[in-house]
């Protein structure tokens, strides 16, 4: 193949270049136009410290995983589907929650859990991680002194 080869072939083809080019700008601009777009909300949260081992090192009275398995099951939709703010969703909104291992360094204690929240609002994603996390504390403190988190 030579350059002059394949510039020759996509002349040739020049109404099928310009055709395909013309219907992806068309479904570029219709999914543009037509999908609403979603906003991202994100937090990174610890279990509240309870009391401190003889090593100095945090005991809590969750563990990261059982905070990630909380979210993952959509127990915070228990407190959050009587809401007014929450009327329209049919099903819980989705909040993904992820175990990091070691928090930033500027946090004591590290093991945090990021929660993510995609809503179509700004102010509405933000919503739905205030009432989830609140909704953990509200459930959590029914089954244990000091079981929060911030």
């Amino acid at each position: 193949m030579t350059l002059p080869g394949l510039l020759n072939i996509i002349y040739r083809a020049r109404r099928l270049v310009v055709a395909a080019a013309a219907a992806g700008l068309v479904v570029g601009l219709a999914y543009g136009f037509l999908t609403r777009p979603l906003y991202r909300a994100t937090a990174q949260v610890r279990p509240g410290i309870v009391s401190y081992a003889d090593s100095g090192a945090p005991v809590r009275e969750w563990a990261i995983k059982d905070i990630v398995r909380w979210f993952r099951t959509e127990l915070y939709w228990l407190d959050m589907r009587d809401q007014e703010i929450f009327a329209r969703y049919k099903r819980p909104p989705i909040i993904l929650a992820e175990y990091s291992p070691s928090g930033p360094q500027y946090q004591e204690g590290g093991d945090v859990s990021t929660l993510t929240a995609l809503a179509p609002d700004t102010l509405e994603a933000l919503a739905v991680l205030r009432e989830a996390v609140t909704s953990f504390n509200r459930q959590a403190s029914l089954d244990s002194v000091g079981s929060t988190m911030h």
